[in-house]
């Protein structure tokens, strides 16, 4: 009676010897769930605790978890006995969860990036559709089946679980971001960028991947091309130089100080200014030729521009 007199703000005097649908605080659908289970319980049926709802003081729509008994003497009905126990904030609370889950679900598997949640035993436990297509492995194969380690090298396999089982004991001490390997469900070798968050409040790690195969692939491509172009250059004995032109600064190596009989620790330096460069290396006489050519490849919009020009240098 408390909690009713509570949930409707009336007196007890207008609620005593009242038909229960006849209080003005039930929808309509719940003044016939209640009264289903008023029936029921005459009939003999055993009826359990059950959920219900209701208008409080403002108007607004609460939740009760409510347990009807009959009460017998001498074998026949004298009354019903309701106990009821507000439980609204309970279940907003539980919807608010819901929603939240709903909420991050929905931006983990809409995210552009190959993302997955795995726990302490490293057990992966979700993936999203991006993680699909980089693992080549669905939900179904992968999801509480396979484990972090299932899917990186060999080779990577004791670092990545040094890393994991670092970051349950110092998390500090784990780093967040590296680069390690990923095999595919066909056997191939993916090279990736992982970033790494335990997610608050639990021991799980989100962790996202970056596919960087590529990048590698060109990286290693250029290192090689560059190498190839060093020996070339040192075989022609050509020399390489860049110039800046915002800030008028030459960048030099030791091949190019190589042709005019100097190096980079004689030098002191690998930069200096175009004036430095022509007082230094250029013959007075020559300066000009040098000059005029060097504006022509600043000026032009040519990019397959070539140029070239001769004249001698100082040594």
């Amino acid at each position: 009676m408390k909690l009713l007199k509570k949930i409707t703000g009336l007196p007890y005097r207008d609620l005593i010897g009242k038909h229960f649908k006849n209080i003005g605080i039930l929808p309509e659908d719940d003044k016939l769930l209640h009264q289903k289970k008023l029936s029921e319980l005459f009939r003999g049926i055993d009826v359990k605790p059950y959920e219900s709802k209701f208008y409080d003081i403002t108007g607004e729509i609460s939740y009760i978890d409510t347990d009807i008994k009959l009460l017998k003497k001498e074998g026949e009905i004298v009354a019903f006995q309701i106990i009821s126990h507000d439980i609204t904030e309970r279940k907003k609370n539980g919807e608010a969860i819901i929603k939240s889950e709903s909420y991050y679900r929905t931006i983990f598997e809409n995210t552009s990036t190959a993302t997955l949640i795995l726990g302490h035993d490293a057990i992966i436990s979700l993936v999203n559709t991006e993680f699909e297509k980089l693992s080549g492995y669905s939900k179904e194969e992968i999801e509480n089946k396979k484990s972090w380690m299932d899917i990186v090298t060999e080779g990577e396999k004791e670092r990545v679980r040094s890393y994991h089982e670092l970051r349950s004991m110092r998390p500090d001490k784990s780093p967040n971001n590296y680069e390690t390997q990923l095999v595919n469900k066909n056997g191939y070798i993916r090279d990736i960028y992982v970033t790494i968050a335990l997610i608050p409040y639990s021991t799980n790690r989100l962790i996202s991947f970056l596919d960087i195969t590529r990048k590698k692939k060109y990286d290693i491509e250029l290192q090689e091309s560059k190498t190839k172009i060093d020996i070339a250059m040192d075989v022609a004995q050509l020399a390489y130089w860049e110039y800046d032109v915002k800030v008028d600064r030459y960048t030099f190596d030791d091949q190019f100080y190589g042709l005019y009989g100097t190096d980079v620790i004689k030098e002191g330096k690998t930069q200096m200014s175009s004036v430095e460069y022509a007082e230094k290396f250029i013959p007075p006489e020559e300066s000009s030729i040098v000059g005029t050519e060097i504006l022509k490849a600043l000026e032009t919009n040519d990019p397959n521009y070539f140029g070239q020009v001769e004249h001698v240098i100082k040594n």
